[in-house]
């Protein structure tokens, strides 16, 4: 017995991360200085599309919405870890193990955080702790 994956939950909720984080990441992210107060703007609003990604995914799957919400980070994930690597390779940044894994561990903590999230509007009748 395990959980059901509804792929066209975690796909809706990966458009939202995939359509702000990934230009945000790439794009401003190059032009705005390391040291500027935009960095804190920047990061800002890549964290909430990660949860809000993680809202779709839970509102689309009412019985693991956590699951679906982390689910729906781990594309964009992927893919700005794609990004960094070849900006690595172009000597643009740096590239080690700590920053993908912090990657990861971020955006499918905030992804899981915006799943629960869905729930509170989703038409849930029990706990998401207890079945």
């Amino acid at each position: 017995m395990g959980y059901a994956v509804d792929t066209n939950a975690i796909g809706r909720g990966a458009l939202i991360p995939a359509a702000v984080a990934v230009p945000l990441a790439v794009v401003l992210g190059r032009l705005v200085d390391d040291n500027s107060a935009w960095n804190v703007g920047l990061i800002a609003v890549i964290f909430v599309s990660f949860v809000a990604g993680g809202v779709v995914a839970g509102r689309g799957a009412i019985a693991t919405p956590a699951l679906h919400g982390a689910l729906s980070a781990v594309p964009c994930v992927v893919v700005l870890t794609v990004v960094r690597f070849a900006m690595a390779l172009a000597g643009d940044t740096e590239f080690g193990i700590l920053i993908i894994f912090s990657q990861f561990v971020i955006g499918t903590s905030l992804g899981t955080l915006g799943g629960v999230f869905g729930t509170r509007s989703s038409k849930r009748s029990n706990s998401l702790l207890r079945d």
